[in-house]
């Protein structure tokens, strides 16, 4: 018994470390019961999370849902569905351990097949982004040119937006 206890232990510590499950981290589908494609009066129900917008959610408008309860995280909202999901500051991550303040390095290591664009804004900076295998959806990270600053997952084209609903 104390053998499979020590086992158990040692497994969560190595979790707590490394990548994050697929139920905690933001993926190509989503994050935990919010996903991408999802109507976003589903996510309220799902999550029981109330969301303040950037602009009421109308059909065919473009805007953003947030929560104190996600902090540093905002949903892309398109005609009601949701169509990406950003992540500027907080712990979020990707399955493979992928997180903000991570170099660009360990980003070209976690996906060697990342896509690497110079950045709008920043001169020094990229965007890595990482597709899908149908190609889909993508997740991108924005970087200064040394760390992550901020990432996004979503379907395309709306994740490839650098301006949000702008």
């Amino acid at each position: 018994m104390r053998l499979f206890i020590l086992t158990v232990a040692a497994l969560a510590l190595c979790a707590a470390a490394g990548a994050q499950g697929p139920g905690k981290a933001l993926t190509f589908t989503g994050y935990r019961n919010i996903e991408i494609g999802m109507k976003i009066k589903d996510v309220v129900k799902a999550t029981g999370l109330t969301f303040s917008y950037d602009a009421p959610p109308e059909e065919n408008a473009c805007t953003y849902a947030y929560t104190g309860s996600l902090p540093g995280l905002y949903i892309m909202v398109i005609e009601g569905t949701v169509a990406r999901i950003d992540a500027d500051k907080g712990d979020y991550a990707t399955p493979e351990g992928a997180r903000l303040g991570d170099s660009e390095e360990k980003i070209m290591k976690l996906y060697p097949k990342v896509e690497v664009e110079g950045q709008r804004y920043v001169p020094e900076g990229h965007y890595l982004t990482v597709r899908s295998p149908d190609g889909s959806r993508a997740i991108i990270f924005d970087t200064d040119g040394k760390k992550v600053t901020a990432f996004r997952v979503g379907r395309m084209p709306e994740v490839e937006w650098v301006e949000g609903c702008n």
